[in-house]
């Protein structure tokens, strides 16, 4: 193995305007244009500004959609999307958590720096997605783009966190967090009501759907963002009355065949108001699947500290003359790298010393293959919890019955070749101890690097019986 060059947080390309000032003048609500003059086109040769979406699924399975090998679930809409674009096979969420994950896509940054790495955030937790940190929103927002979440936010559900709109979005209709079991009415909060209103819990997704479709039809001369944020297939477990015993998967087949419908409705609307040339679409998930859900093969799920398959996540990118068609790459990639990409293709800048994690993806959706990242940490709360080459995948943390232990006190380092052994199943730390050393070398930089950001936890870490 040749040793990567240490990746740590990049620096993106700045301009002179300070963090501090950048947000003031945003919460303002004045437009700013932060990318450097010198780069600056005039209006009349400016390229048209491309519009973004990202559909975003909670606990989808990295084996649930059809291009990632599903036998049970039909997704023929994301399957015609994925032939027109690229799907990605080695992608992973910056958690293996709802909340933290969703922090590292507004902010392209691994969520310990947010202060987010800890559980999920409660309704009575007073904690949230700091206003210092930079959204993708705001900084699209700040380009003369409309942002709009459609769905979930969960990142905070009192001020400053909560609404989204302190975040960069111009509109949203938007749950707080997750949806309780008690299959009530769920309240949904939108920016021009001042009282949420209940929906059904049958009638979300289609409400959802309606609301994006109009979005795009409402702003199809302008520049737009739009975060659709789907609750399912996170349980409760409640599809519409048109999909409700349709999938051979059950409930939860049910639910993801009618998230598909509602991409598929969304993104044709893009084609019938004759935008879908100027439009990039993202899918993927927050994290992997809970109770139910296919893992595609890998180890562990949702929580688990360290194996793929809490953290392994489809990715498939979409964009007509900006997107590779009928590809697919296996170059390692994580959900922090959608901010400094979106940016990219946006052609915009972050403001001066904005430390990302992320890194730009648009030579991989041109059909490039140079590798992005020298490798990728998991974390599991606030602890790295493994390191991701692109060939080598080490796990440092593990979690067994109610212990959640260091591989390093059963003296039982953890080291699998992801060339061959995606679904780790054969540790080769004893047969290949020179990479298992350089591998803990990089853990070590890692752990270096973030353990200061440890105290800084907005939710205490919730102490396990050996830890």
């Amino acid at each position: 193995m040749t040793r990567p060059a240490r990746a740590g947080a990049k620096v993106f390309r700045t301009t002179e305007l300070s963090v501090s000032a950048t947000s003031r003048l945003l919460a303002a609500g004045i437009a700013i244009l932060i990318f450097a003059a010198c780069d600056r086109l005039l209006a009349n040769d400016a390229p048209v500004q491309p519009n973004f979406v990202i559909f975003l699924a909670d606990d989808l399975g990295y084996g649930d959609l059809g291009p990632y090998g599903s036998e049970h679930i039909l997704t023929p809409h994301i399957d015609r999307i994925a032939n027109q674009g690229i799907v990605f096979t080695e992608f992973y969420a910056s958690a293996n958590l709802c909340s933290p994950s969703r922090a590292g896509i507004l902010t392209g940054r691994y969520p310990i720096r947010s202060g987010l790495a800890n559980e999920v955030l409660q309704n009575s937790d007073n904690a949230g997605l700091p206003q210092e940190e930079l959204t993708v929103a705001e900084l699209l927002q700040a380009e003369g783009y409309r942002t709009k979440l459609v769905g979930k936010w969960h990142l905070g559900s009192a001020p400053p966190y909560w609404p989204p709109s302190n975040h960069g979005f111009d509109e949203y209709l938007a749950t707080v967090g997750s949806v309780p079991e008690r299959l009530e009415p769920e309240p949904l909060h939108s920016h021009d009501r001042d009282k949420p209103n209940p929906i059904p819990l049958s009638q979300l997704i289609s409400t959802y759907t309606e609301s994006a479709v109009s979005f795009v039809k409402q702003n199809k001369n302008t520049p737009f963002f739009l975060l659709v944020s789907y609750n399912s297939p996170h349980t409760p477990l409640v599809p519409g009355e048109d999909f409700r015993g349709t999938s051979a998967a059950y409930a939860y087949g049910d639910v993801v065949e009618e998230l598909d419908a509602s991409i598929g409705k969304i993104v044709s609307t893009l084609g019938e108001v004759g935008i879908a040339e100027h439009t990039v679409v993202f899918i993927t998930s927050d994290n992997g699947p809970a109770f139910e859900g296919d893992v595609g093969g890998l180890n562990g799920r949702k929580g688990n500290a360290g194996y793929d398959g809490g953290y392994k996540v489809p990715f498939i990118a979409w964009g007509p003359n900006r997107v590779v068609e009928n590809s697919s790459t296996a170059v390692i990639a994580s959900n922090v790298d959608l901010l400094p990409t979106i940016l990219s293709m946006a052609n915009t800048e972050l403001p001066r010393c904005t430390v990302l994690d992320g890194a730009d993806l648009s030579d991989l959706l041109s059909g490039g293959s140079t590798p992005v990242h020298d490798y990728l940490v998991y974390f599991d709360n606030d602890k790295v919890a493994g390191i991701r080459t692109q060939d080598w995948k080490l796990v440092t943390r593990f979690h067994y019955r109610n212990y959640n232990f260091t591989f390093d006190r059963p003296h039982y380092p953890a080291l699998y070749n992801m060339e061959w052994d995606r679904a780790e199943r054969f540790n080769a730390a004893q047969n290949e101890p020179e990479i298992w050393r350089e591998m803990m070398e990089l853990a070590d930089e890692a752990g270096d690097e973030f353990r200061p950001l440890m105290q800084k936890q907005q939710i205490p870490y919730a102490k396990p019986a050996s830890d």
